[in-house]
């Protein structure tokens, strides 16, 4: 019966080290996303800027 005790601890441990590294990997996943998403937000704007500065300067502006 012990055996099978400290193989079910064993168990336990090892389910909730596996789901701790899934949840740390999921956060820097998401941190991850979040920060290309805004580069590429900013990288939108800056491009739309730029355009309306060029429309600007040639008069044809919309």
């Amino acid at each position: 019966m012990r055996r099978a005790e400290i193989l079910q601890g064993g168990r336990h441990k090892a389910r909730r080290e596996y789901e701790r590294r899934k949840a740390e990997l999921a956060r820097n996943c998401c941190e991850s996303y979040a920060r290309a998403l805004g580069a590429l937000v900013e990288h939108e704007l800056s491009v739309r800027r730029l355009k309306d500065h060029v429309h600007k300067h040639e008069g044809t502006a919309p």
